[in-house]
C-alpha cells in the first residue's frame, strides 16, 4: 500500500498460482529480482533435493539475506512446462510468498502483463494468427425456387468484372511567359554562367577583349 498525500491507493501486484513438482504455490513475478527465490518451507512440501549452494542477496535499504541452497524443479505455468527452473531457498520470515520468481526466470520467457494479470506465452504464440479464405461463400438457402436458386448460383460463379476503371483528369500545362522552357546543353551551371558573362562584358569594356567578327566568304 503506497501512502500519498491526502490519499491511499493500492497497487495489485503480479500474483500467479503456479505448479512446483505437481505442487500449487502462490508466486510473485518480479522483473527487480535477479534470482528466483523459493521459502523454505515450500521446499519441504515439493520434496526437491537441496543443493548446497549458498549465494549472499542485498536488498533494499543494504539489507543482506543468505540463502540456504538451492534446488531445480519442474514448474507449469499456464499449460506451459518449464524443467530444471532453479529456485534459492531463503527463511520464510525474509518474504511473504511462497516463490518469487525473477529475471532468473523471466528473461527466458514472453510475458503478458495486464493491470496485475500475468501470462506466459509459448515460443510459437505469435505464429498462431486466424486467416480466412479469400472466397466468400453465397447463401441462396432461403430461395425456395430450386431452378431459380441455381440460376442465381450459376450467375454468381460464372461472373467475371471485365469494366475498366478510367480516371476523367486530364492534365494541362498553362505557362506564364512566353520564355521558351528548352535551354541548349551547357557544361556550366546557370550560376556560373551568369558569372562568365560578367567577366567577359567587363574586360570588353576595359579593351581587354574584343569581339571577332566572321566575315562572309
Amino acid at each position: 500500500i503506497f501512502h500519498g498525500v491526502n490519499k491511499e491507493f493500492q497497487v495489485k501486484k503480479p500474483e500467479k498460482l503456479v505448479l512446483l513438482n505437481k505442487f500449487s504455490v502462490n508466486s510473485l513475478f518480479d522483473t527487480g529480482s535477479d534470482c528466483n527465490l523459493m521459502a523454505r518451507s515450500v521446499c519441504s512440501k515439493i520434496g526437491s533435493e537441496i543443493i548446497d549452494e549458498k549465494i549472499t542477496m542485498t536488498g533494499l535499504g543494504e539489507c543482506q539475506v543468505c540463502s540456504m541452497g538451492k534446488v531445480y524443479v519442474e514448474m507449469l505455468v499456464d499449460d506451459n512446462v518449464y524443467n530444471n527452473v532453479v529456485f534459492h531457498l531463503v527463511p520464510d520470515e525474509v518474504m511473504p510468498y511462497d516463490v518469487i520468481l525473477g529475471q532468473e526466470f523471466l528473461s527466458g520467457v514472453t510475458m503478458i502483463m495486464n493491470a496485475g494479470v500475468v501470462t506466459l506465452r509459448n515460443d510459437n504464440w505469435i505464429g498462431n494468427i486466424d486467416s480466412f479464405a479469400g472466397s466468400t461463400e453465397v447463401d441462396v438457402a432461403h430461395v425456395q425456387d430450386i431452378s431459380i436458386r441455381n440460376e442465381v448460383m450459376q450467375c454468381v460463379q460464372e461472373y467475371q468484372p471485365t469494366q475498366e476503371e478510367e480516371a476523367p483528369i486530364q492534365l494541362k500545362i498553362i505557362l506564364k511567359d512566353d520564355i521558351p522552357i528548352r535551354q541548349r546543353p551547357r557544361r556550366l551551371s546557370l550560376m556560373e554562367q551568369q558569372v562568365v558573362e560578367e567577366q567577359v562584358d567587363e574586360w570588353l569594356r576595359k579593351g581587354i577583349i574584343r569581339l571577332r567578327m566572321r566575315g562572309k566568304d
